[in-house]
């Protein structure tokens, strides 16, 4: 798919990455003929309220195939099973994780809707995270909030993709969502929510009208996408069994992407530079391709330790 010329390490944050050049009339589009698979109301639907489900995206033994990755996974970490609530960035170094990253059906979808409210968007489309979710019972959600606080873009483009590998209900912690939460792209205040028995440690929204929050029942292999201004939460599980997620995090191939700020001694250093380039093309083609890509793997764990404390769990 593309030829590396080029290549040189450059220090980030004390790890030695490798930044890739390739040249750009070598790297053809992605999926640009692949058949598209959302109606016109159902990219109408999405722009207007924030979220779409498309059912059935993934079968059942694709769903089962990602799960066993799961559990490879945390076999490898050396970690206890009971104690893993998540594992970050796994298509970092998993390829079948990282083939469903960029699945054709995920990709024909994302190209249709990610920067369907952007005039004259070629439908290209590049990720920048995985998660791998595993809530266990009785185990809190995570209060409203929106993504692009973690996940900033620069046209409003951020979109998450969230599919159960079994069915979700409000008793095991289903996603809630406000529709049309999305339009002002206002990030909303935050504040603690003082609810641990419902809710982890991170802030909550607010300034909104919380009895407009809806909750997004799904079947296994459903798949929820919403936009990363979207106000959602999940609530405690509250059944006897494992919430199991794939999540993945997408914008638009053409925004600027200013994820971290690297200080740059002595010089002016402005945010409408900064392009976090660990990022991978999905769809279309990269108009930054120039500028190489940095391979800095950040796979790791969010384990219970001993103190019921949640961690980061590196590979030893």
């Amino acid at each position: 798919m593309f030829t590396r010329f080029r290549a040189r390490n450059i220090g980030l944050f004390g790890a030695t990455c490798t930044l890739a050049l390739f040249s750009y009339n070598l790297f053809k589009p992605i999926y640009a003929d692949e058949k598209k698979l959302l109606t016109q109301t159902q990219i109408d639907s999405y722009v207007r309220d924030g979220y779409l489900v498309v059912p059935r995206l993934f079968t059942q033994a694709e769903c089962k195939q990602i799960e066993q990755q799961m559990n490879t996974l945390v076999k490898e970490f050396d970690a206890e099973q009971s104690r893993v609530l998540s594992i970050i960035q796994p298509h970092q170094i998993n390829p079948v994780i990282e083939h469903y990253v960029k699945h054709e059906r995920v990709a024909s979808v994302l190209s249709q809707i990610v920067g369907a409210h952007i005039p004259f968007w070629d439908g290209s489309v590049k990720a920048f995270q995985s998660m791998l979710f595993i809530k266990p019972p009785n185990f809190p959600g995570q209060a409203w909030h929106q993504d692009e606080l973690y996940i900033p873009t620069r046209d409003r483009s951020l979109t998450a993709i969230w599919i159960p590998l079994e069915d979700v209900t409000v008793e095991n912690g289903c996603l809630w969502v406000v529709p049309g939460s999305h339009r002002q792209g206002i990030m909303y205040p935050t504040r603690p929510h003082n609810n641990n028995e419902e809710y982890e440690y991170d802030d909550t929204c607010y300034g909104f009208d919380e009895k407009l929050g809806k909750p997004i029942e799904m079947k296994a292999g459903d798949a929820l996408f919403f936009n990363g201004y979207l106000l959602h939460k999940s609530l405690k599980n509250r059944s006897t069994r494992y919430r199991k997620v794939l999540t993945n995090h997408y914008m638009t191939a053409t925004t600027l992407f200013p994820y971290t700020l690297k200080c740059k001694c002595g010089q002016l250093h402005y945010i409408a530079d900064t392009d976090c380039r660990n990022v991978l093309l999905v769809s279309g083609s990269d108009p930054y391709v120039a500028k190489g890509y940095v391979q800095e793997t950040i796979t790791h764990l969010r384990v219970l330790n001993d103190d019921g404390v949640v961690v980061k769990q590196f590979k030893s």
